[in-house]
């Protein structure tokens, strides 16, 4: 795929347009807008290798070989969903996402930070895999805060509000044991006390989920799916870290000891 040089310099203003960037951010921009289809493809592959820890990939994705978007092992189906797919005639606007993506792929604080969710993600399917086989499958915090907390995020709701406990209530309900054994069964299902505080639910869970959430939110991984859907034409992404942000506090003030 050859892109004309006068779109490439379009792409490179639009991404640079106030920024007052550097000489050295001018040139990278445009040694990035000058890659082949095959230097792209090398330069994602590096920095999904390197997220993954693919054995094969190396730690540079200038020098890593040439392969298909999703390669074997555990992360695939996530790795095909954070590669991006310039079409054969992209838009400007593609351009200068793709641009935007390369840009921080190359970014080795950026890739570390992504590295840790990733680990974090494991961590917790370990954790889950490790339960009652017979217990059905808890829900990803994230997905689960989304589907209960955003529409308060969105109504402008304050995560110290009263209306927030109610929020906090589902969410202790749907993140605790299905069942449980032993002492900790007395403490009975979740509710709410006459001040309002969230009870019946174990402080380890409570500080569990808040530390996973914390542990999740990274504003820059937002920065990367939004040129991710530009490019590859997928609708705009919601950000998260607005919306952990504001789990995280109506947790800290509903739910008891957190």
């Amino acid at each position: 795929m050859q892109i004309s040089v006068l779109r490439l310099r379009r792409a490179v203003l639009s991404v640079v347009a106030g920024r007052a960037p550097t000489l050295e951010e001018t040139g990278l921009m445009h040694r990035l807008a000058t890659l082949s289809e095959n230097e792209r493809r090398r330069l994602i592959n590096g920095f999904l290798d390197a997220v993954f820890d693919t054995p094969e990939g190396g730690p540079g994705g200038g020098d890593s070989p040439v392969a298909t978007p999703a390669r074997g092992g555990p992360h695939a189906a996530v790795r095909r969903s954070t590669t991006p797919e310039l079409p054969a005639e992209p838009t400007d606007e593609q351009l200068a996402a793709w641009l935007e993506l390369a840009e921080l792929a190359l970014d080795d604080g950026f890739r570390a930070a992504v590295r840790r969710l990733v680990h974090e993600h494991a961590r917790t399917q370990r954790q889950t895999q490790r339960g009652d086989v017979s217990s059905p499958p808890r829900p990803d915090p994230v997905a689960l805060a989304r589907e209960l907390a955003g529409p308060a995020l969105t109504a402008c709701t304050r995560p110290d509000a009263p209306r927030a406990e109610s929020v906090v209530t589902a969410l202790l309900a749907r993140c605790q044991p299905t069942e449980q054994t032993g002492p900790s069964a007395q403490t009975g299902p979740t509710e709410q006390t006459a001040t309002g505080a969230v009870t019946g639910m174990a402080t380890g869970t409570v500080g569990g989920l808040i530390r996973h959430l914390e542990a999740v939110r990274a504003p820059r991984r937002d920065r990367y799916f939004r040129p991710l859907a530009r490019i590859n034409g997928w609708p705009a992404p919601e950000p998260t870290t607005p919306l952990i942000d504001w789990t995280v506090t109506a947790l800290r003030v509903h739910a008891p000891a957190a």
